[in-house]
């Protein structure tokens, strides 16, 4: 199937929405592929194939095909998981490291993570960074505080609950989960559904994997590193089924703007509130921490002013180790659950390339035990130079004084002023005048 064809309907569908999913898509192109009597599976396969090697981020071609198989797709339907009682039940037994302890570190270090299971098949770069983690002695990891960081777990309690509204389900969390028969394989999903409260048994064991996403776009096709993370943990846990939930949501709301558009109906179909606060850790030892308080799903306007005067209550309070940050008010845009199924034959693919990846790992690992010297972990793992601008001291201004405006508050920084011509290309420094600077006339 012509490419451009796809480019082509994909442009129509999204004339008049922000986001469009690849499925909601495909709904659109089926008039036409009936009209012109094409065998509409195989065109679905060809645009799916398209899609995922569009978006998916998958640089191994001979995985595209398994992506494409584990895909449910209308009108296909997950059957009931067999025995999901008995395996609900096992993973239940399953002994679990408390998180941030020595013992949960040490678990971490030694098996490879399906969150991280990707690097070990995208190429060098990215399975040395994942074998340096895992050859090296295990350290505490910093989490990070990025904005993307943040969003994404700030807001995956609200997936979680907006997906039990959805499906009718009870979702219940697990923490590490070692393979039953691969050792150094273990994987932390989301959620499993324990408790189905419509369509009989139909949800029971499905797993729940959801992504907020911060800036990436929202297509429906799930990118590689995602899938992989889907496989291993359906490969650990024994499951059939993941519901691969990605959200979209817009927290930037203003009080003022919330509460508008609720009044008047135009609020997203899910909506609540959301408020952050830092606990101040009495404990000099230990660093504070940020916390959440969240509203139930869709209240009213009343309601959520009830909702709100008793949760701020304690802040107003002298209480010193609490620190009321700010409210969070916010819609669901879009979300896209797409169903993906157990794929023994890739697991199959894969499984002697993680096998001689954790074989590297401890070839590697007893090597640096064995020498006393500490010089092969440093030609193991060589730390990267950084390219380092060598500095210039002058006494001149680089200011020119021909292209000082003082309407906009910018100059040009005269780069001729570096040095002679000689120096010039000996430093083969480029000559111009195009450098830009914002002039503060404070100073």
């Amino acid at each position: 199937m012509d490419e451009c064809f796809f480019d082509l309907i994909e442009n129509l569908a999204k004339k008049n929405e922000e986001i469009v999913l690849s499925e909601e898509i495909f709904q659109s192109m089926i008039p036409i592929i009936k009209r012109f009597g094409l065998d509409q599976d195989e065109i679905h396969r060809c645009w799916l194939k398209y899609k995922i090697l569009a978006h998916s981020e998958c640089k191994n071609k001979d995985e595209i095909d398994f992506i494409i198989d584990s895909i449910i797709v209308h009108p296909e339907s997950p059957k009931p998981v067999l025995h999901a009682k008995k395996q609900i039940k096992w993973l239940d037994s399953i002994p679990q490291p408390e998180q941030r302890t020595k013992e949960w570190y040490t678990y971490r270090h030694n098996v490879i993570t399906a969150s991280s299971m990707s690097k070990v098949f995208e190429g060098k770069t990215y399975y040395n960074s994942v074998l340096k983690e895992k050859v090296l002695p295990e350290k505490k990891q910093f989490s990070g505080s990025s904005n993307a960081l943040q969003h994404g777990v700030r807001n995956e309690p609200v997936a979680q609950s907006i997906y039990e509204l959805i499906t009718k389900s009870k979702i219940s969390e697990y923490g590490c989960i070692r393979h039953p028969e691969i050792n150094h394989i273990g994987a932390s999903p989301d959620g499993i559904v324990t408790e189905s409260f419509a369509n009989g048994d139909l949800l029971l064991g499905r797993m729940l994997e959801i992504k907020c996403l911060y800036s990436r776009r929202l297509t429906g096709i799930p990118l590689y590193k995602y899938w992989v993370q889907v496989q291993i943990q359906l490969e650990v846990c024994e499951l059939e089924y993941c519901d691969f939930f990605e959200c979209k949501f817009d927290e930037n709301l203003s009080e003022e703007k919330f509460f508008e558009k609720l009044k008047n109906g135009t609020i997203g179909e899910y909506h609540g509130n959301i408020i952050e606060y830092t606990e101040i850790s009495k404990d000099s030892s230990e660093s504070s921490k940020t916390k959440w308080i969240y509203s139930p799903i869709n209240l009213s306007y009343t309601e959520y002013l009830k909702w709100r005067d008793t949760e701020i209550a304690p802040f107003l309070e002298n209480n010193s180790n609490l620190w009321y940050n700010k409210t969070f008010y916010w819609e669901l845009i879009k979300y896209s659950n797409v169903t993906i199924k157990r794929n023994r034959k890739w697991f199959k693919h894969v499984k002697p390339k993680i096998k001689a990846f954790w074989n590297d790992v401890l070839e590697r690992r007893n090597k640096i035990d064995n020498d006393d010297t500490g010089e092969l972990e440093k030609s193991m793992f060589p730390k990267k130079e950084t390219n380092k601008m060598n500095s210039i001291k002058l006494d001149i201004c680089m200011i020119d004084d021909d292209y000082i405006s003082n309407k906009d508050k910018t100059c040009v920084i005269d780069t001729y002023a570096i040095g002679d011509e000689e120096n010039v290309k000996e430093k083969k420094i480029k000559k111009q005048k195009t450098v830009i600077c914002l002039i503060d006339d404070e100073f």
